[in-house]
């Protein structure tokens, strides 16, 4: 059987063997607040909702994860410390904070958002330290988030607020932002494998269906970064399989590869004017371009290695790309509802990690990365299921690493994509890391029958 397909065997315990123990209730209402973190954000964003229900659900979204993190340190009795995979975020977490206080004018609301951020690396691993709370998590988030999406697809056909044509592109958004319901389809799609591949005994109809309908809905609301996620994160499981699968992937990133660094000569060359780029980038390349230009041309050290304690936005051009959530951080296209936290919006996680920290916090960012993929390395004799596990954190790792050139900064708690991806791939990194850490049972020697007069 291909190592990367999904499979019918549980993973539980041996035939005959009992069950796994209830879990207890203080572990069950935090992942039960934790699975309410990832979907709430979604029924946050369906316009046709009550506007009430909304604004509670869209203030407290970011909240939510804080709170949950808070209810497990009280909670948990297990002895927390800093895993080797996560001591690199935990550097680049205590930078930004640092950071962000220590201004003329200090930034404490994203000093506590880091500070939440760097919780999930040292908390999460407390909650989600076994098979049997890992599977409950993933059980109770994607027929959620499958129901959720659903109802906003089904609200925004009913309203007639579904589709979007202009410029020879047609995009479906069900009345939210287009690259909004594309984050929320594609993780619905991921997560959708994911519960295939490490839930066996989950309802396999349901995975199918947000599998299958996840990337019929992405492909329908026409994001170019999500596709692109999805397409990377399955090929970065399949190089964690066997036979044909393996090579597939790997020939298909190494293809992947070279056509990212061919598009970065040709966008170079003269050969592609700004505008056309530009316009192909929905305005991003010019607002990009605006806020370096405007903040970092002055060509000083300080600001370059330190960040911009006050950005600056150039708005004369003509083209200047016009973000209704340059302020504030609203999901939908029509009513908007003042978030906890506000936020600026460049569309760019490195860009965001720049501007506010400058290089030193950039390259902190981009280790903190690096050394997290490294600790989630194949090893010799590991069991299928730690390969499938790291093959899935993987996965979610360089997903979060591809939606950051279009998407939301880090920290970004309040992220649909980043909440479930990041919960689930710190949790699947403490388990195969424990897993590792326990010796394999050495197979005692068989005493055979040794005749008279044979040399052993």
């Amino acid at each position: 059987m291909n190592s990367s397909l999904p499979y019918t065997p549980s993973m539980w315990s041996a035939p005959g063997a009992q069950g796994p123990l209830r879990l207890p209730l203080n572990v069950r209402v935090a992942i039960i607040l934790l699975a309410f973190w990832t979907v709430s954000q979604v029924v946050a964003a369906i316009p046709s909702f009550p506007t009430e229900i909304r604004q509670v659900l869209v203030r407290t979204k970011v909240m939510v994860g804080p709170a949950v993190l808070l209810l497990i340190a009280l909670t948990s009795k297990v002895a927390f410390r800093a895993r080797p995979a996560f001591v690199g975020m935990l550097v680049f977490s205590a930078y930004t904070a640092f950071n962000s206080m220590v201004r003329a004018e200090p930034n404490w609301p994203r000093a506590l958002l880091v500070t939440a951020w760097a919780g999930c690396f040292m908390l999460i691993p407390s909650l989600l330290n076994s098979r049997p709370r890992i599977e409950l998590f993933i059980r109770m988030v994607i027929p959620s988030l499958l129901a959720s999406v659903t109802l906003a697809a089904v609200l925004g056909v009913l309203t007639d607020d579904y589709i979007e044509i202009g410029g020879n592109r047609g995009r479906y958004y069900f009345g939210m932002n287009p690259n909004y319901f594309a984050a929320l389809a594609a993780t619905m799609a991921f997560g959708g494998f994911i519960s295939l591949i490490l839930t066996p005994k989950h309802n396999r109809t349901w995975a199918w269906l947000s599998l299958i309908g996840g990337i019929v809905l992405t492909y329908l609301t026409d994001s170019r970064t999500q596709l692109v996620m999805l397409a990377v994160a399955f090929s970065v499981y399949g190089a964690y399989s066997r036979g044909l699968i393996a090579r597939i992937s790997q020939l298909f990133i190494g293809f992947g590869l070279l056509f990212s660094a061919g598009l970065i000569v040709f966008i170079s060359s003269p050969l592609v004017s700004v505008e056309r780029l530009n316009e192909v980038a929905s305005g991003r390349i010019l607002l990009w371009y605006s806020l370096l230009k405007t903040n970092l041309g002055s060509g000083e050290i300080l600001p370059l290695l330190w960040g911009q304690t006050n950005l600056q936005f150039d708005t004369s051009s003509a083209d200047w790309r016009k973000l209704n959530h340059m302020t504030i951080d609203a999901f939908d296209r029509g009513s908007q509802a003042q978030a906890t936290f506000t936020r600026i919006a460049f569309d760019n996680a490195y860009l965001d990690v720049l501007l506010m920290t400058g290089l030193i916090g950039l390259v902190l960012a981009l280790w903190a990365w690096i050394r997290w993929w490294r600790a989630l390395r194949a090893e010799p004799y590991e069991s299928e299921f730690t390969r499938r596990s790291k093959g899935v954190a993987r996965a979610l790792i360089m997903g979060i690493l591809v939606t950051g050139f279009f998407a939301s900064s880090w920290p970004a708690i309040g992220n649909v994509t980043v909440s479930f991806s990041l919960v689930l791939a710190i949790a699947l990194t403490t388990l195969t890391r424990r897993a590792e850490s326990s010796p394999p049972p050495v197979s005692r020697a068989r005493e055979t029958w040794n005749p008279p007069g044979r040399i052993r």
